[in-house]
């Protein structure tokens, strides 16, 4: 029975809020939210490794940008080369020792063996500390064969103590060209130090052949 509040009112019946039909439709349930780990979380050692894995990453890839962008340079094709066109005029004086006449070009022969013999071995010095040992007997890169033609045929003709320099000449001039290459690409400065009195040496004796007059 509807209880009257007061003589003569009764109470009204509550207003319902009125359902959509449709709610079913419209309202889809919440998507629940799933993790791609077992259990939700990860354990202690699993972090751990992952951590791990992420530091040797870092540390692979720097290492990748030292060697592509930071790597020191490196000579030692350059230097190799210097080495084989020292032997190679240390072999050509001495072809000339017992050859040529004039005294002058005798002493500019034995002078320069000297020179390129103790520069050779300075060198060679260098490059073994750079984990690099050759011998100077196997250094015949820049041997050249038509070389020695040269000088037998000047033999024949008297003219060997012009043929020898001349020879020397343009083997000092690529010695030096090779010098200044191995400098460049240098990044030591005691070797860039003993390239440049190396190159200086070649040039003084350039200036000796340029004084000869046989």
């Amino acid at each position: 029975p509807v209880q009257s509040l007061q003589p003569g009112v009764y109470a009204q019946p509550s207003a319902q809020p009125q359902q959509n039909p449709y709610d079913f439709f419209l309202e889809q349930p919440a998507a629940k939210k799933t993790s791609f780990i077992p259990g939700g979380s990860l354990s202690t050692p699993v972090k751990i490794v992952i951590f791990l894995l992420g530091v040797a990453g870092l540390v692979v890839g720097l290492l990748m940008a030292y060697a592509i962008f930071l790597k020191p340079p490196d000579n030692i094709a350059e230097l190799t080369a210097v080495a084989n066109q020292q032997q190679e005029l240390i072999r050509v004086g001495g072809l000339a020792k017992s050859n040529v006449d004039d005294i002058p070009v005798q002493n500019f022969a034995a002078n320069a063996n000297i020179s390129l013999t103790s520069a050779q071995k300075d060198l060679l010095g260098q490059l073994s500390t750079r984990g690099k040992k050759l011998d100077p007997k196997k250094l015949t890169a820049a041997q050249d064969a038509q070389t020695d033609e040269a000088l037998t045929a000047a033999e024949a003709a008297n003219s060997y103590d012009t043929t020898y320099l001349a020879i020397m000449q343009n083997g000092l001039t690529k010695y030096q060209t090779q010098l200044a290459a191995a400098h460049k690409a240098s990044a030591s400065k005691s070797e860039k130090e003993l390239l440049t009195k190396q190159h200086e040496g070649a040039g003084l004796l350039l200036k000796q052949i340029g004084g000869q007059t046989p």
